[in-house]
């Protein structure tokens, strides 16, 4: 009965392992920017993002947000992207935002002031090229261009959460595990 219990266990392991190395094949799936992401800001400061929800406001060439994510692809050549940004522009002002992953130009981002103030959803797959070696590694950083002249707004970034996906695959295979368990011992 043992036997049983440990070859389905390890067979369980198994596919879960292949599972992950497939999801990871070589595209980025982090949500950046999120809690624990570095931000700073010529006006407002710098530091740690600590919560959920729209960070202090930007407009300043050369502010930044950056973060390190660990445990990715080998190589990536396209980057799945997930995140909001908040227009707080007037009149005919835009920001350009650009993302860098570990150090290359990857995507830019324009922001007009044509609506004020509008929550912009961004959502896709973006293919990198030339693909980036970063062993595993990737720190993404959006930087922004120009700096608004006084009284033209600015722009917001969201830290948004981390996917469900990885609880809800953790509780399902809790519950098969369960389901194992009480079928060979019980």
């Amino acid at each position: 009965m043992r036997s049983i219990i440990l070859r389905s266990t390890t067979i369980i392991f198994a596919l879960c392992l292949i599972a992950v190395s497939a999801v990871q094949a070589s595209e980025l799936t982090f949500q950046f920017p999120t809690v624990g992401a570095y931000y700073f800001s010529a006006t407002n400061g710098s530091g740690f993002i600590t919560t959920y929800g729209q960070i202090a406001p930007m407009w300043t060439a050369g502010d930044f947000i950056t973060q390190t994510f660990f445990n990715g692809p080998d190589v990536a050549d396209s980057f799945a992207f997930d995140f909001l940004v908040k227009d707080y522009l007037t009149d005919s002002n835009q920001e350009v935002a650009n993302l860098y992953i570990n150090g290359a130009l990857v995507a830019v981002l324009t922001v007009d002031g044509v609506t004020v103030p509008t929550v912009f959803h961004f959502q896709g797959v973006f293919p990198i090229s030339p693909s980036i070696d970063g062993a595993g590694t990737y720190n993404y950083s959006w930087v922004l261009q120009n700096t608004i002249p006084p009284g033209g707004g600015s722009i917001a970034f969201y830290a948004t959460p981390e996917p469900s996906s990885i609880v809800l695959l953790g509780s399902g295979m809790l519950g098969l595990v369960g389901v194992l368990r009480r079928k060979f011992i019980g």
